[in-house]
């Protein structure tokens, strides 16, 4: 497909061909006549002002002042010598529109008509009166006629121009929008044709926490933040950066080739980033918007537009991974790890049917009694192709798909017909289950849960729901309806990775909890740092105060336990203990215990 700017680049050069051809064929045939010396100078000014007219045009003083120069020359000739009546008929009448070729749609080459009819017919001398008259009215009427056709299609084009424009524009900002980045990707792929040594970079730019605008002061007020937004964009153009407007907050740069294009794409990256810097002004208040910028450089990281899209996103999404605000440029692995991704993602939906999935468990241990009375079931995964896989991997990706909610059933159907088993042979009160944030958002998770734990021949009481902080704090107005009633049920709910986020104290006292876990990055240190000590402290006296249960994550050392038993924490878990097992290994464990104390 021929883009919009090889269009433009072909009308352009058959313009001037076009002009080039008429003008050298007027400048041959007034030169070749047999003419003093002076009236061959005048005609050599002629050609070149008209000439240089035109080639300036787009400076309307130049392009005047030449054509000016180019008409009194050729003027003075009329005036100076005597002309030919044949020779006006054969070559005055396609001057006028030289000069309407170089200003389209304008009447002055009327008057460029008017002003040669009056030179020529003083000049003529003894030729017939209406001989003239007939030259003179037939270059009048063709030059008027093809003024008013110029003059309706220059209105035509400015209005096809218009109309162009709105389609390449973006209505919201103002800036050039999807279609247009298209076509000037193409057309610098183009520039590259001769200019092998070359490169250009595409910056797409992704604004971080934007939807939160959105959500707290309503789209109204987003839009005005993307303008703003835009326009401090927009001052970090010059000639060799444009910017566009790809699709709500997503917008990017292109840079010209340049054979340094990557300090070039560095040093704008460095610019976008600074930008954060200064709050924006919404309704009075200040906001902070800060960008995730990915770089991608054709044609070392794509030889297409498409892929080169496609890897200026990925190194995007490596910056918000990265802590937003910055910028990261695209490298190999990253094309590898969306192909891994999209494996898993796909393999995922069919784990649960081909049983790739298992539970492990790992003890939770009363510190005072050194018993286990619970344990949190563990979901792992033995994928056929890359082996054991983290769930701090493929758990995310579960999320996206929409796939945790059908594994989440699974993990507590399993686990509660694991805990009846265990239950047999031990004191076990309870089992701990995960739960996501889009369970609860399941309008029939309560009915289905039920379900399982009747199915199961399991009742609430004994089942521990977990979910970890962060996910509960950014949704929780959302959750607190739907936490209540499981609580009314007889569900425990268990607060994961306490004090590792955003925690806001005040709202912990509208979830319906029953325990607090302090999260394992407090443990590691609370033996060795004093600030870490004060606040596994600090958790243990709030949770006693709230009449919440504490337990520890991740002790591995006498060390750790004795100073949570002096603290007054009531349980733990982790390595010191025992490592996630899975069911069989969790119930010789438990027989194990048994045993012990049955000893005693």
């Amino acid at each position: 497909m021929v883009s919009l700017y090889q269009q433009e680049r072909w009308l352009t050069n058959l313009a001037h061909t076009a002009f080039l051809l008429l003008l050298a064929a007027c400048s041959l045939a007034l030169l070749i006549r047999d003419q003093p010396l002076g009236a061959q100078v005048l005609y050599c000014i002629f050609s070149i002002s008209l000439a240089l007219a035109y080639f300036l045009k787009n400076n309307k003083h130049l392009a005047v002042g030449f054509s000016f120069i180019g008409f009194v020359a050729i003027f003075s000739v009329g005036h100076l010598y005597i002309q030919d009546i044949e020779d006006i008929e054969e070559i005055y009448h396609f001057i006028p529109l030289l000069f309407l070729m170089i200003f389209p749609g304008s009447f002055i080459p009327l008057l460029i008509a008017l002003g040669l009819t009056t030179a020529y017919g003083y000049s003529l001398g003894q030729t017939p009166f209406f001989d003239v008259f007939e030259d003179s009215f037939e270059m009048v009427l063709v030059t008027a006629f093809a003024c008013t056709m110029s003059y309706f299609h220059q209105q035509a084009k400015r209005q096809m121009l218009l109309f162009r424009q709105e389609s390449y524009t973006d209505y919201l900002t103002g800036l050039k929008n999807r279609k247009s980045y298209r076509e000037a990707i193409e057309y610098l792929q183009l520039q590259l044709v001769d200019k092998p040594e070359q490169q250009f970079a595409l910056l797409s730019i992704d604004l971080d926490g934007f939807k939160k605008i959105n959500d707290q002061l309503g789209h109204i007020m987003g839009d005005q933040a993307l303008k703003q937004v835009a326009r401090r964009l927009e001052s970090l153009c010059d000639a060799s950066v444009e910017l566009f407007r790809l699709s709500g907050d997503e917008f990017a740069y292109l840079l010209a080739p340049t054979t340094k294009i990557k300090r070039t794409a560095e040093h704008l990256a460095e610019e976008i980033v600074s930008l954060a810097e200064q709050p924006y002004e919404l309704e009075n208040k200040h906001y902070f918007i800060s960008s995730s910028i990915g770089i991608a450089i054709f044609p070392t990281d794509a030889q297409d537009s498409e892929s080169l899209a496609i890897k200026s996103d990925l190194a995007m999404y490596k910056a918000k991974a990265e802590g937003k605000n910055t910028y990261a440029f695209y490298q190999q692995h990253l094309t590898e790890k969306t192909i891994r991704y999209h494996e898993l993602e796909a393999d995922l939906k069919l784990a649960v049917q081909k049983n790739q999935l298992v539970l492990h468990y790992q003890p939770k241990v009363c510190i005072n009694s050194n018993k286990v009375f619970s344990a949190e079931a563990l979901i792992r995964w033995q994928h056929p192709k890359y082996g054991f896989i983290s769930p701090l991997e493929f758990i995310p990706i579960a999320e996206a798909s929409g796939d945790i909610c059908e594994i989440g059933y699974w993990i507590a159907k399993q686990a509660c017909t694991d805990f009846i088993k265990f239950k047999a042979q031990s004191e076990m009160s309870s089992i701990a289950i995960n739960v996501s944030t889009k369970q609860l958002t399941d309008s029939g998770f309560i009915k289905k849960l039920n379900n399982i734990i009747t199915e199961a021949n399991c009742m609430p009481q004994w089942i521990e729901l977990e979910q970890t902080e962060s996910a509960l704090m950014d949704s929780q107005r959302m959750h607190v309806n739907v936490m209540s009633q499981l609580r009314q049920c007889g569900y425990k709910l268990a607060l994961d990775d306490f004090g590792t986020h955003y925690s806001s104290l005040s709202q912990l006292t509208n979830l319906p909890l029953h325990t607090l876990k302090i999260d394992k990055s407090f443990i590691d240190h609370c033996t060795d740092n004093k600030k870490a000590h004060m606040i596994v402290r600090t958790i243990i006296q709030l949770a006693d105060n709230l009449g919440l249960q504490t337990i520890a994550e991740g002790v591995e050392t006498s060390e750790q336990l004795d100073l949570l038993r002096s603290e007054g924490c009531v349980a733990y878990q982790g390595y010191y203990f025992s490592k996630p097992l899975p069911a069989e290994d969790f119930e010789k464990l438990l027989s194990a215990e048994s045993a012990q104390f049955a000893e005693k």
